[in-house]
């Protein structure tokens, strides 16, 4: 993404994080936060909010108000794809696969030289992948025409921040050929492509530093349930303030990339020095949906999220904590899984 990065800027204008889990106008310190870090939950409460905390200028400025852009793949009613997606009643369902992969720079950072060619393809080796949502594409980023449901071509360019792409993937479970299926990742910017397995597809998380001016590529995948469970991903920025103490703030998605609510929350080392994180999920209403709990280490983080009625499901996921310059924000990607169902 070249264009409108000064949306990004205002994101570190975060917001004071009230012992409720309210949120109010202002700027989080760190003792603030380490304070929080400390008391059950991190202070936050399963309380209904204003919808995005009462802070739409800030989720807006943060170009996390609104949904990413959804996709009308042209492909979608492709018979061979629709065999796939609407499987027949008594046919045996492919696994299916929310993957998001996010690339170029984790914040803004206007000091980079020269524009990244991200263009190539996601591909598949069996079953199909379906595009459903870009990420911070601008008008000449775009998907290619597709004449073959396992390849997905796109053009994309990035300078001082990052675009993506959020695309399900099917598996053919009658597919004849005697090849395990697996999923490629062709980046020009990137050199050797990556390959992963569709068995390795749930929970897989990924963070590669991709060259000296600091551009990454992040890769976050789940399972879609075929029962009465759900899985989609997390999309957002992960903000230092000082040694042991940040914030964030972010997306809650559905498998095909639909906006469901958004989150925020605190992180840091307690006082028994261990790396923890708190943090509160509400609906695009404003409704409480959970309270997130984890750890977070070397680019790692995962945890738990509960309700009213207990644990609802796990979150996992990789981070880039930015530290040069004023700002110190970075970016996360990751996905979750309900697992209180049948």
């Amino acid at each position: 993404m070249k264009r409108h990065s000064t949306q990004l800027i205002a994101v570190f204008t975060l917001v004071v994080l009230a012992a409720c889990g309210n949120v109010t106008d202002g700027s989080p310190t760190t003792d603030e936060v380490q304070a929080r870090l400390e008391q059950p939950n991190g202070g936050y409460e399963l309380a209904d909010e204003t919808p995005a905390f009462a802070n739409t200028e800030l989720f807006a400025a943060a170009g996390l108000l609104d949904a990413q852009l959804e996709v009308d793949d042209e492909l979608t009613e492709a018979p061979e794809v629709m065999a796939l997606s609407q499987p027949e009643n008594g046919a045996i369902p492919p696994r299916r696969f929310v993957l998001v992969a996010v690339w170029g720079q984790p914040r803004v950072d206007w000091s980079v030289p020269t524009p990244s060619n991200w263009s190539g393809a996601i591909s598949v080796n069996k079953g199909a992948v379906l595009a459903r949502r870009t990420v911070r594409f601008d008008p000449e980023d775009t998907l290619l025409p597709r004449n073959n449901s396992q390849v997905l071509p796109f053009v994309s360019y990035t300078q001082p921040h990052h675009d993506g792409l959020v695309v399900n993937i099917f598996d053919d479970p009658n597919s004849p050929l005697p090849v395990q299926g697996q999923v490629t990742i062709q980046l020009a910017h990137l050199g050797q492509p990556i390959v992963i397995p569709y068995d390795q597809l749930d929970g897989f998380r990924q963070l590669v530093t991709v060259d000296s001016l600091g551009n990454k590529l992040l890769i976050a995948a789940e399972a879609i349930p075929h029962n009465a469970c759900a899985a989609g991903f997390l999309l957002g920025h992960w903000h230092r303030l000082a040694p042991g103490a940040g914030f964030f703030i972010g997306q809650w998605n559905g498998d095909n990339g639909a906006l469901h609510g958004h989150l925020l929350g605190i992180y840091g080392s307690n006082a028994a020095h261990e790396q923890i994180f708190f943090g509160k999920y509400i609906g695009l209403g404003g409704q409480a949906r959970g309270i997130l709990a984890g750890g977070y280490d070397n680019g790692h983080f995962s945890g738990m999220w509960h309700g009213v009625n207990g644990p609802e499901g796990v979150i996992s996921g990789v981070y880039h904590e930015t530290i040069a310059g004023p700002e110190t924000g970075g970016l996360f990607l990751g996905g979750w899984a309900r697992t209180n169902c049948p």
